[in-house]
């Protein structure tokens, strides 16, 4: 364990949900926020270790909250499932994310830049040009 909180966080579609364990391991506390709050609610953080499950907008929450003083980890959803408990929801996930990011053995999504983004969204795209040049 870290000295830290460490705040798990499941970006879905409408609401975030976070839940914050404290240094001991302990669910502190567990909220759902829209996106605007959530930004507010990092940068109101004291700094922590702020974990994502992999997706679509993980590395620019990453970027947000490293801005903030926090340090950052995206974990691929393979990781995450062994650790969620009861159903699939916002809360059980972003509980299964923070416990996931404290085991020591759990591989992390490489951090990417926007520039490294960049060229990845150009390489993907040639790549589906030029698979639907030959296949389309």
């Amino acid at each position: 364990m870290n000295n830290h909180t460490t705040i798990g966080v499941d970006l879905a579609k409408n609401v975030i949900a976070a839940a914050c364990l404290s240094k001991n391991g302990k669910l502190s506390h567990s909220k759902e926020f829209s996106r605007r709050k959530f930004r507010d609610y990092l940068a109101n953080q004291k700094p922590s270790l702020v974990a994502f499950e992999a997706c679509a907008t993980a590395h620019y929450w990453s970027r947000v909250a490293r801005s903030f003083g926090h340090n950052t980890k995206i974990l691929p959803a393979m990781s995450v499932t062994p650790f969620r408990q009861g159903h699939k929801t916002d809360a059980n996930d972003a509980l299964a994310v923070a416990e996931a990011a404290n085991r020591p053995n759990i591989k992390e999504a490489p951090y990417k830049t926007i520039d490294q983004q960049t060229v990845q969204s150009i390489q993907r795209s040639r790549d589906l040009l030029i698979y639907a040049r030959h296949y389309g």
